[in-house]
């Protein structure tokens, strides 16, 4: 993308703030954790601007894709009044501003939260590469320049506990490049962005952060996007699978947003989180197996107009199961499409070694809670919202 995405410059609106006033310049706002970080953020510092970029054909439609996600959170329409949306693209040159509106943004930014990824595991690894390496590229050229003006606190980016890739033991925290492979692009691509901010902390304060898989929050259930485990919930719903080859020991790493929003949070105004990395992740240790998870879920009464549950097929005994459902038509399913995606997260097992952060964060009063009570709540959530389809699933 060549061409500049600014019609006319809202960035004026913040040139005469005081050196003091902070200025939160936000990548991805509109995504599932933006939606969890930013009531947070805004409550937090109550006397900061926001500068959020949020592709658009216009402005206008930028304007209405923030309003949509006020609306989603739940945020004062008085708070409206601290934010500035630019109209952009992380994968375009200079996020797709002019010279001038980069320049002044650089001058006026005093906090960078890059949460903006392609989270698309069936790329090509240049194309990953182009949205997840080159967009942290970017990121990193605008707080270097920013912190030139002097107003520059921290630089916050959004990495992945899954840049662990094929690593089958503890994976700590100052592990990035350990040898180890990857099952798709994104974890790759991720990696290789976070060597990039790895490396750019002996030149300016930065703090990345590793989620694993998040849902819900613990309470309600609430969430933005509907990803990972809700596609199988989804397809569930629709009676569309009747088996899932996964590992019934295999505990995939569950996190509820609202721990990995408020550490974040937390962590962003923490001086000692400069310099280093945190996995927001549950941890192996508070991690449910597979067959614990579809147990719970089948007992929470939300599936009970479907026959029967989803069986749990091992891997290894899948193949005979496909041939009795007819290849063929396997191969055209959806829940074939799906297993392309996520078949290594339903069979291996990560260790993302998260000790630390998580009695740091106890200590300052964020606890996450144990995942099964959760569930009900994020099912319950998932089927009144219909996984954030407009035709309900049934239905479809």
């Amino acid at each position: 993308m060549n061409s500049h995405l600014q019609d006319f410059t809202p960035l004026l609106s913040l040139s005469q703030l005081s050196p003091e006033q902070p200025v939160l310049f936000i990548t991805g706002s509109t995504g599932g954790l933006g939606a969890g970080l930013l009531p947070r953020l805004l409550a937090q510092q109550p006397n900061a601007q926001f500068v959020m970029l949020i592709r658009g054909a216009d402005q206008r439609e930028s304007e209405s894709k923030l309003d949509a996600l006020l609306d989603f959170c739940g945020i004062e329409s008085t708070e409206r009044a601290r934010m500035v949306v630019l109209r952009g693209d992380v994968s375009a040159d200079l996020f797709g501003l002019s010279p001038a509106d980069h320049a002044l943004l650089a001058a006026l930014v005093s906090d960078v939260f890059h949460l903006a990824a392609d989270l698309r595991f069936d790329l090509p690894i240049e194309q990953s590469r182009m949205l997840n390496v080159d967009s942290t590229r970017r990121a990193i050229a605008l707080v270097r320049e920013a912190g030139q003006s002097g107003r520059l606190r921290r630089f916050n980016y959004v990495s992945t506990a899954y840049i662990s890739g094929s690593q089958r033991n503890a994976f700590h925290e100052s592990d990035i490049n350990i040898g180890q492979e990857f099952f798709n692009a994104y974890e790759q691509s991720k990696m290789e962005a976070e060597q990039l901010v790895e490396a750019f902390k002996a030149e300016a304060p930065v703090t990345i952060y590793r989620p694993s898989m998040i849902i819900g929050e613990a309470a309600t259930g609430k969430i933005r996007n509907f990803f990972g485990i809700y596609e199988f919930l989804k397809l569930a719903n629709m009676g569309k699978i009747s088996v899932v080859p996964a590992e019934p020991s295999a505990r995939p790493d569950l996190v509820p947003l609202d721990y990995v929003a408020d550490g974040l949070a937390f962590l962003a105004q923490y001086p000692a989180a400069v310099g280093q990395t945190y996995h927001l992740a549950a941890g192996i240790a508070r991690s449910m197996a597979i067959r614990d998870i579809v147990d719970i879920v089948g007992k929470t009464g939300h599936f009970d107009h479907l026959k029967k549950l989803p069986e749990i097929v091992a891997p290894d005994a899948f193949s005979s199961v496909v041939v009795g459902l007819r290849m063929r038509a396997f191969k055209n399913s959806a829940l074939s499409i799906l297993l392309k995606s996520y078949m290594h997260y339903l069979t291996f097992e990560r260790n993302f070694v998260v000790d630390d952060t998580a009695r740091l964060l106890e200590e300052n009063g964020i606890v996450m809670q144990p995942i099964g009570p959760l569930l009900p709540a994020m099912c319950s959530y998932a089927l009144e919202h219909n996984f954030g389809m407009k035709v309900h699933p049934k239905a479809a």
